[in-house]
């Protein structure tokens, strides 16, 4: 997830292996993983791989969070 740390990782979908606090993680081929994670700022978060070709063929998706600002994460950009 671009911009977001997972505050868990389910390795092959499993609860016997969990990961916390990560950044990326592994998904074998044919595989699963699940991810449990706390989104501190709005905005629109993107899951990629590095294939990044893919997202040309429509594999691609969005996940929209909507909220307050948070100005203990994120300051906004004075441009004047």
């Amino acid at each position: 997830m671009i911009g977001e740390i997972s505050d868990r990782v389910y390795v092959e979908g499993s609860f016997a292996l969990v990961n916390e606090n990560v950044q990326s993680t592994l998904v074998p081929a044919g595989g699963a993983v699940g991810v449990e994670m706390t989104f501190e700022v709005s905005g629109t978060y993107i899951p990629v791989d590095h294939s990044t070709f893919r997202m040309n063929k429509g594999l691609v998706g969005h996940i929209a969070v909507d909220g307050e600002a948070n100005h203990d994460v994120c300051h906004p950009v004075d441009e004047s």
